[in-house]
């Protein structure tokens, strides 16, 4: 069994276009795949083999750029129920109430200092700042900024000086609850920092909004929901839309969360796309389409690079994604302060030519925190799933105290021996491939119940952590759960990425491109329709804090690799199956003897359903009804004769579509293979069957175990 080896980057997409029948224990349920390049911008390699650099999305969000209109009337402010004053270009709101606001303001600014209810009704306006924030509310009990109808509107924030703490981070900020309703146009840029900003809840409904950052496009530290509208946000150099809070607040509510359960929201982001602090929703109409990193058409210097990031790399052969670091920062006087360490990515290495990493593999994990130059000594904490508060006494390791070497900006672990961790000082070359580039981030839980999905990311497209510390006393759950809408990704890295559950109980989902497409410690497929293209491991379930394990009881799950050292279904524990149908395929063509259609560690269990496997496969199950057309060797090992794998086959199965007789098992292949294995719940010991398709071939199933060696 293969370690995993990550690698940024997008190869080669084998066309594959995928029919059968799924079959559980009670009943069978027809399901005809879809083509996974549908939609997609699709070049060819010189291999010959299409390469999904992006995928194209059907619906995208209005532009309310495209209804730009010249503002150049006299700024006015007009209010029956407020009271503001005006000290030079400043508009000092100082009651509550509701304010039209029209016309043209050359760098001057909205200031609201009151308590109660705000809104502002934007009757075609123009605000521009060189100062401070265009629009700053504090002490407010909530601000409500409404578009109206058949109007254009632009904040714009073009401060150019450094960040400090007495301005606004925003071109739109808050320190109180902030709602972004109407159905008119409204055009925010945040050159400084965010573009929009609220230290409480962001809500979003009906507005036609385009949000252009430098870092976040729109952050709300407790939460964000979006629930109708026409949404673009566009993040040069930091996330799209992101909170950062996790505690509850005094009302009992979860705070961290990022929903949107209708609307269309595009979403273009140097780094990720969606990062919630605790969970992510996506449900109902919703349309989400996100391009992350070299993906989106926006570009610019990373927004979260500072002098003060620490990094912390440690090689794959020590990492475990049950794990979570914290550094303890103190001085010579007593005093510390503990600070959570945050996954970045990985990055790989290799002594081999080859750039798939077949040989000599090491890939190494990168983590960062922001360093607080107050303290001059540092040690950094490892611990486990169990111990979920920093302690100077429980931990599972440590490394040794000592002077933090300013020069440096990087701590990499060269061993580790029991509970000690040595390492070294050397440099992180900060890169395009250094930050987090996911499509949709989550430290606790990813929920997608609806919805219509995009995703181009060179990172992870989905991905849950587990372990972190949460600020309401709770570990991250690490967990995706999917029973609804249509997923559609292609992902540098994995396609879909749970530290700890990945279930899949409903939907369509697509992993046109990926270097491993679904992957978590426990994999649980019950329902809806996956199709699954990897250029490493197609489906792999890794070590973690539980029971590794890939559990299919239902739906369709069809799955094809790239050569290499590939799987198309690879468990580091066991493979149990009770229902569903499944089709895992490897490369025909391929002469590594590395790949395999199914490769697990523990035991295959199947007990329901349909395994269809095309490649070579470490076991097989027992007292289940299956037929191997192909050859087999030691022990359970099926080996697809003629490709390097040991065997010989006299089978060759070409391009083409593919039944059984007197069953529901059909299938499509979109090039040849040398061997088959079929276990399915419908086939019958004494009973005669034929293949029918480009390949024709009649046979009885004379044991639990049939082999047709020619």
């Amino acid at each position: 069994m293969k370690k995993k080896g990550l690698i940024f980057g997008i190869a080669a997409l084998g066309l594959m276009i995928s029919l059968a029948s799924c079959v559980g224990t009670t009943q069978s349920t027809n399901s005809t795949a879809i083509n996974p390049n549908n939609n997609n911008t699709v070049s060819v390699d010189t291999n010959g083999n299409n390469k999904v650099t992006t995928v194209t999305p059907s619906v995208t969000a209005v532009d309310a750029l495209e209804s730009k209109e010249e503002i150049t009337s006299d700024f006015s402010i007009t209010t029956t129920d407020g009271n503001y004053t005006l000290e030079g270009t400043t508009y000092k709101i100082t009651s509550a109430g509701t304010y039209v606001i029209s016309g043209k303001l050359s760098d001057g600014m909205i200031y609201i200092d009151t308590e109660g209810d705000v809104e502002l009704d934007l009757n075609g306006v123009s605000i521009t700042s060189t100062t401070n924030s265009p629009i700053y509310a504090v002490n407010v009990d909530s601000l409500k900024i409404k578009s109206e109808e058949n109007t254009y509107n632009e904040i714009i924030d073009s401060r150019v000086t450094s960040l400090t703490d007495t301005l606004g981070s925003a071109a739109i900020y808050s320190e109180a609850d902030l709602k972004l309703v109407g159905k008119g146009l409204l055009y925010v840029s945040g050159l400084y920092n965010n573009g929009i900003h609220t230290k409480d809840d962001l809500d979003v409904k009906n507005v036609t909004l385009n949000v252009k950052a430098y870092n976040n496009a729109l952050k709300g530290n407790d939460s964000i929901t979006i629930e109708s509208g026409n949404i673009i946000a566009i993040s040069t150099g930091g996330d799209g839309l992101k909170t950062t809070n996790s505690d509850v607040s005094s009302k009992g509510n979860q705070r961290g969360t990022i929903t949107i359960s209708g609307g269309t929201v595009d979403i273009y982001s140097l780094e990720d796309g969606i990062d919630a602090s605790y969970d992510v929703s996506i449900s109902d109409e919703a349309v989400v389409n996100i391009y992350t990193g070299s993906n989106s058409k926006y570009s610019g210097t990373h927004a979260s690079e500072a002098a003060t990031d620490i990094y912390f790399r440690i090689a794959n052969s020590y990492y475990s994604n049950s794990y979570r670091y914290a550094a303890y920062l103190y001085n010579n006087d007593g005093t510390y302060k503990w600070v959570n360490l945050s996954y970045v990515g990985t990055t790989a290495t290799s002594t081999s030519n080859d750039n798939r990493f077949q040989s000599s593999r090491t890939s190494y994990y990168y983590y960062k925190f922001d360093m607080d130059s107050s303290y001059k000594n540092m040690a950094i904490y490892r611990f486990d799933a169990s111990q979920t508060e920093n302690s100077l006494t429980t931990y599972s390791a440590v490394t040794s105290g000592g002077t933090i070497n300013t020069s440096k900006n990087m701590y990499a672990i060269t061993s580790i021996s029991g509970t000690q961790m040595t390492g070294d000082w050397g440099t992180y070359s900060v890169s395009s491939s250094s930050y987090s580039a996911k499509g949709i981030k989550a430290d606790n839980e990813i929920n997608v119940t609806g919805g219509n999905i995009t995703i181009s990311s060179t990172d992870d497209s989905f991905h849950a952590n587990y372990g972190l510390t949460l600020e309401n006393g709770e570990v991250g759950k690490g967990n995706i759960n999917i029973s609804g809408g249509s997923i559609t990704v292609s992902s540098g890295d994995d396609g879909m990425h749970a530290d700890s559950l990945l279930t899949i109980n409903d939907g369509i989902i697509n992993v046109v491109n990926s270097h491993e497409g679904l992957e978590g410690n426990q994999i649980y497929i019950k329902g809806g329709s996956t199709y699954v293209y990897a250029n490493d491991d197609g489906v792999n379930a890794t070590s973690g804090a539980k029971q590794t394990i890939i559990d299919v009881s239902g739906g369709y799950l069809d799955v094809t690799v790239g050569s290499g050292d590939t799987d198309g279904i690879d468990s580091n524990g066991s493979y149990n199956q009770t229902g569903g149908f499944v089709i895992t395929r490897n490369p025909s063509s391929d002469t590594s003897g590395n790949m395999g259609a199914l490769d697990i560690d523990g035991t295959f269990t199947m007990t329901g359903g349909t395994f269809i496997a095309l490649g070579a496969v470490s076991q097989t199950p027992n007292n289940y009804n299956s037929v191997l057309f192909g050859t087999t060797g030691g022990g359970n090992m099926m080996f697809p004769g003629g490709m390097g794998m040991g065997g010989s086959s006299s089978f060759s199965f070409a391009s083409g579509e593919y039944s059984v007789s007197g069953t529901n098992i059909s299938f499509k292949l979109s090039q040849t293979y040398y061997s088959l294995f079929i276990a399915s719940s419908e086939l019958k010991v004494g009973t005669e069957y034929t293949l029918s398709g480009t390949t024709t071939k009649t046979w009885t199933q004379s044991s639990v175990k049939t082999t047709i060696s020619s």
